[in-house]
């Protein structure tokens, strides 16, 4: 019994250890703040490119015309309402989707259970 006791201690030790090395190794991957500094540190030509990319970006936006359309009068108001309505919809629906998304993992045993017992007892109605 003593070296029973005296094994599951030494299990309990290197599982100890191991979740150790599983929770340092998991913390390291998940630095990002430190991945990006240690990258940049390594390879210091990426800012270079990032730098290049921000720059690029700000003459390319400089240099898009900006134009407004202009929309006519007589259109405009049932335009307007009609994706106000569809905007609505769309959120409502997209609510809506969120929530089943998430409920029905849940409830997916109890409307299980419920449509076999309520087809069972169609089943049984249609054999007599």
């Amino acid at each position: 019994m003593a070296s029973d006791n005296h094994e599951l201690i030494a299990e309990l030790e290197r599982s100890r250890s191991a979740l150790a090395a599983s929770v340092t190794r998991v913390t390291k991957v998940l630095d990002v703040p430190a991945r990006i500094v240690h990258t940049l540190h390594e390879q210091p030509r990426w800012v270079f490119w990032v730098g290049g990319a921000v720059i690029a970006s700000v003459v390319v936006l400089a240099c898009i015309p900006h134009r407004k359309y202009v929309v006519a009068p007589s259109v405009l108001p049932s335009v307007a309402s009609t994706a106000v309505a569809t905007s609505r919809s769309l959120t409502i629906l997209g609510a809506a989707l969120g929530v089943a998304k998430f409920v029905l993992p849940i409830v997916r045993p109890a409307l299980t259970a419920y449509a076999t017992k309520y087809l069972g007892n169609i089943l049984k109605r249609s054999m007599r």
